[in-house]
Order: structure tokens, then sequence, then C-alpha cells
């Protein structure tokens, strides 16, 4: 990918909310949507390098409702895994599959 390709994704992530987006939610929305099925929170983890607890919080971000009980982005929603009822597992929401075929575009 060109830098400037690079750029321009970057932007559109960073539109949806300049000054709460931190980096590491790109990385997650990217992680999801290249991943064969839908990833637990684990597989993100191991994905982008980051904790389960900072998963847990970034996906709840990244989802309807975060965890302060406040408007989230609406990108992306959990579901129990069928086969684990311990596991959670994330999958994009309309939006955030039109994001990604945003950047897709570029």
């Amino acid at each position: 990918m060109q830098i400037k390709h690079l750029k321009h994704a970057l932007q559109v992530f960073a539109c949806q909310e300049p000054t709460h987006w931190p980096n590491h939610f790109s990385l997650l929305l990217l992680a999801v949507a290249d991943h064969e099925d839908h990833p637990t929170f684990e597989q993100l983890g191991e994905a982008v390098g980051l904790s389960n607890s900072s998963i847990s919080r970034s996906i709840r971000a990244l989802g309807v409702v975060n965890r302060k009980g406040e408007r989230g982005f609406g990108l992306v929603e959990t579901f129990q895994d069928p086969d684990d009822g311990r596991r959670f597992k994330v999958q994009l929401t309309q939006r955030g599959q039109a994001l990604i075929r945003q950047i897709e575009s570029l």
C-alpha cells in the first residue's frame, strides 16, 4: 500500500471521532475484517498485541454502547461463542462493513 493510501485510510478511521479514536481501534477493526471467521477476544489480542482487558474495553467502545453506558461507535457487535459459552466472538455491523468497504476502495 502506498503511503498516501494509508494516510487516507487513517483519515477515514479518524473521521469517526477524531479526539476519541486511538490507533488500536483501527487495528482492531482491520483484524476483525481480515479474520476468516468471527474472531474471539483472544485472537484479536494476539493479532494486535493487546491484553484481553484492553480488547474488551476497545470492543465495547467500538460497539453500540461503551463500558460507561454511553453511545459507542456501532461498528462491531459481539455474540457468545456457540462452541464455548465462556468466550465471545466479534463481527462487524453493517456500519462497520461499510467503513471497511470505504477503506478497501482507496
